[in-house]
């Protein structure tokens, strides 16, 4: 799961006067003259949430399968809490905002199974206060998704999706001198213009379209991992992706995405425990495998997005 290669940068955020130095670097643009006393506020917060998120994450690598979804969402949830305050540094200013923000049906029914299951935001919490804060976004697609919304909007999913007989195309686009065009396959399947599709898309993530020789488009420099939400990236060939349905087309950053899921996993977990451990010791249905991938997955690409975004915000190296 999670290596020490993938913690090594966010040494260099633990002391206390590094991530002074850092949060007040960033301070300087939004806060500016109270600057230097937030970020020595926010400085020891800010270095603990990150060494608690590594030790979670750590954790999770050693521990059994049973207990894993519990020390992956828990140490999401502190690499959260650290982005936070990067952007909000009066956080957190109310109770309201420390509550998860989300909810999923505690009784599961006999015949469940979990790529049909739903979860659903609720109006104040960390989910909506993260939303807001680190991307802007006031108000999700939905209130609700199911699990396999949310699986197949995370693109290293795609291949065990694939291998499982669930084949739906995925749309990459092609970068062309640093503009990224949509492709045209989307378009069509989506029912619109490569014109259209671009507008819609600028539309909902604020980017600018562009045009260059008949290839519709968006700027590559204008594009985040961390930020983009309609688009997914895949962290292994570097490529970004529209889903095979416009309903799929879901303003959701994909480091909420993977909280959602997270959240879920890891209630069930813990109230869940005979249908739980059924899957895991007996491996009764396909659900095991896709969950499995996913928590492969998550274990090493939520800390190297957070990373990226960390290092975006603050000046500092990749």
């Amino acid at each position: 799961m999670t290596t020490e290669k993938t913690w090594q940068p966010y040494i260099y955020l633990n002391s206390s006067e590094s991530a002074q130095a850092y949060l007040e670097k960033i301070y300087k643009r939004t806060a500016g003259l109270n600057s230097t006393e937030l970020s020595y506020q926010n400085s020891c917060s800010f270095m603990y949430y990150l060494m608690h998120a590594e030790s979670f994450y750590t954790q999770a690598g050693e521990a059994p399968p049973s207990i894993k979804p519990m020390l992956l969402f828990y140490g999401l949830t502190q690499l959260v809490k650290a982005c936070l305050l990067t952007r909000d540094p009066g956080y957190p200013e109310t109770t309201s905002v420390l509550a998860h923000g989300v909810t999923t049906r505690k009784k599961k029914k006999q015949d469940y199974l979990f790529l049909k299951d739903e979860i659903r935001i609720q109006k104040n919490g960390l989910l909506h206060h993260s939303a807001g804060t680190l991307f802007g976004i006031i108000e999700l697609s939905k209130d609700r998704f199911s699990m396999e919304d949310l699986l197949r909007r995370i693109p290293e999913m795609e291949r065990c999706f694939q291998l499982l007989g669930q084949k739906r195309k995925t749309f990459y686009l092609t970068d062309k001198n640093g503009l990224l065009c949509l492709p045209s396959e989307a378009a069509v399947a989506y029912h619109l213009s490569e014109q259209r599709l671009a507008e819609m898309i600028g539309h909902h993530t604020g980017l600018k379209p562009s045009e260059t020789n008949g290839c519709w488009g968006f700027e590559k420099k204008d594009l985040s991992p961390f930020i983009t939400s309609l688009f997914s990236y895949h962290h292994e060939t570097g490529q970004y992706s529209l889903p095979a349905d416009k309903e799929e087309l879901l303003v959701l950053p994909e480091l909420l995405t993977h909280y959602l899921l997270l959240y879920n996993l890891s209630m069930i977990s813990r109230y869940e425990t005979e249908w739980w451990y059924d899957l895991i010791q007996n491996r009764s249905s396909n659900d095991y495998i896709y969950i499995r991938r996913f928590m492969e997955i998550t274990a090493w690409k939520i800390p190297v997005l957070v990373w990226e975004y960390l290092a975006e915000e603050g000046g500092l190296a990749r």
